[in-house]
């Protein structure tokens, strides 16, 4: 069973996806196609609360802010959601041949599409590159766009506000090690996103 599921998924493209397929250990098991369908929300949404808290604990005015002010936790949700979007690609078949910027790809190409590199494009955003929870994030497609937007998008985004304010309640001045320059990742069985592995938080 396991040899017919890989026979059936080949990376016939260049980028992330024919690198994970090649490289992924977790991959050459082909069951994990299942389990990776059954449970697809939770490992998103903790690497979501990751980045989330991440972000926050390296931008201090923005967390005192929230601290301050709770409502306050739903924009830093959706810029955390941007500036780090935790299910960062997406993996598609090309249907017929397209040309973007200049570059060809043929019909049947497998191509990882990727998010997070959309939500820092400059030419939609102002400073990219710039955490702000006070920003206009109408334009993020941190849960896909049209057709393929996440299903499941509302229940997350509540879930990390609500996480969010209790643990800033609890633990208000709390630091995250290593930098993000030091993090491990580890890819996730669809591919999605790397998942952090040396993360801690710590508390005073």
């Amino acid at each position: 069973l396991n040899e017919l599921i890989l026979s059936k998924t080949p990376a016939t493209g260049p980028g992330v996806y024919a690198e994970y397929i090649k490289n992924c250990d977790l991959y050459k098991h082909g069951l994990f196609f299942f389990t990776a369908a059954i449970f697809p929300g939770g490992t998103s949404t903790a690497g979501a609360l990751q980045f989330l808290l991440y972000d926050l604990a390296h931008n201090v005015e923005a967390r005192q802010a929230v601290i301050n002010d709770p409502k306050l936790a739903r924009n830093a949700v959706a810029e955390s959601l941007r500036y780090n979007t935790a299910t960062s690609r997406f993996l598609r078949t090309v249907k017929q041949p397209v040309k973007i910027q200049n570059t060809l790809i043929p019909a049947e190409t497998r191509v990882a599409v990727c998010l997070d590199s959309a939500n820092r494009d400059p030419e939609h955003w102002d400073t990219p590159d710039v955490f702000d929870i006070y920003r206009n994030n109408s334009k993020s497609i941190s849960f896909g766009h049209g057709m393929h937007t996440c299903i499941a998008q509302v229940i997350t985004r509540e879930v990390l506000i609500s996480v969010l304010n209790l643990f800033l309640s609890k633990f208000p001045d709390y630091t995250i090690i290593p930098d993000s320059s030091e993090f491990e990742y580890l890819m996730t069985a669809p591919g999605n996103f790397d998942f952090v592995t040396n993360l801690q938080i710590i508390r005073p």
